[in-house]
């Protein structure tokens, strides 16, 4: 079955995939943006996009986004529901 972000019941937990842009690394790696460079400096990262898989954390259907946890970063990003598909519900383990 294809779900859409209004199939993301409150009180369970859900995932899809994303897309957004942020600075990267050289890997394509989601990473801080630089800081305090020297004039000439080169960064270690640049803007770029990210695709990758979240678990939604808060939905704002009224305005179109969704806040989700990157589970290859743990980084938190707030994402356009268009670019966000491949829901699903998540199932916690133990292991």
């Amino acid at each position: 079955m294809t779900y859409t972000i209004q199939d993301c019941t409150p009180g369970t937990s859900w995932a899809c995939r994303f897309r957004v842009t942020t600075w990267i690394d050289s890997q394509g790696t989601p990473t801080q943006p630089p800081k305090n460079l020297t004039p000439g400096e080169t960064p270690q990262c640049a803007p770029g996009e990210y695709t990758g898989l979240g678990v939604i954390r808060t939905r704002d259907l009224a305005n179109g986004r969704v806040e989700l946890v990157d589970t290859l970063t743990q980084q938190v990003f707030v994402v356009d529901t268009e670019e966000c598909w491949a829901f699903d519900q998540v199932e916690y383990t133990n292991e």
